[in-house]
C-alpha cells in the first residue's frame, strides 16, 4: 500500500510536466516507464521518465493474456498477478523494416502484477541467459482525475 500511494503521487507531479512525444525515446534512456490509462479519456499512455522530463506517447491495447493455473492451465480471470497487457505504439525510425517494408509499429507486453504491488516485464525462462537491462515499469489506471 505505501509502495502504490508513493508511485501515485509520483505519477500525480509528473503527469503536469509531462512532454507529449511523436516517438518516444529508446526503452533503455528511460528511468522508468509507467503505462498509464486515463479513465475519463479512455487513452492510454506510455511514459518514460527521464532526468530532466517526462516524455509520453500514445498507445493502444492489442491484447490481454489472463494468468494461469499451474497445473491445470485454467484460466484464472480475475487474477492478475500473472496476466499480461499488451500494448501497440509507434516505433522509432526504420525500427520494423524489412526489404522496404516498414510497420513503423512495435508491440510491448507488460505483466501487470497483483493489485497495488509493481508490474514486471515478461522474460523467457532461457538457462544461462540474463534477461535484458531494461527500466522498471509500472500500470496505473488512473481513477482521479489528472491535473
Amino acid at each position: 500500500k505505501i509502495y502504490t500511494n508513493t508511485e501515485c503521487k509520483k505519477l500525480k507531479t509528473n503527469w503536469a510536466k509531462r512532454k507529449m512525444m511523436r516517438v518516444m525515446p529508446t526503452d533503455r534512456n528511460c528511468l522508468s516507464i509507467d503505462f498509464i490509462l486515463h479513465r475519463r479519456q479512455r487513452q492510454w499512455y506510455k511514459c518514460c521518465e527521464q532526468k530532466s522530463q517526462t516524455a509520453c506517447i500514445k498507445v493502444y491495447p492489442s491484447a490481454y493474456f489472463p494468468g494461469r493455473i499451474k497445473f491445470t492451465g485454467l484460466v484464472t480471470p480475475f487474477s492478475t498477478d500473472q496476466a499480461q497487457q499488451c500494448f501497440r505504439m509507434p516505433a522509432p525510425d526504420f525500427y520494423n523494416c524489412i526489404g522496404g517494408q516498414c510497420t513503423h509499429d512495435v508491440e510491448q507486453c507488460v505483466v501487470l502484477g497483483e493489485r497495488g504491488s509493481g508490474s514486471s516485464w515478461p522474460y523467457g525462462k532461457l538457462p544461462g541467459i540474463s534477461p535484458i537491462q531494461r527500466p522498471s515499469v509500472n500500470v496505473f489506471w488512473a481513477q482521479a482525475d489528472l491535473p
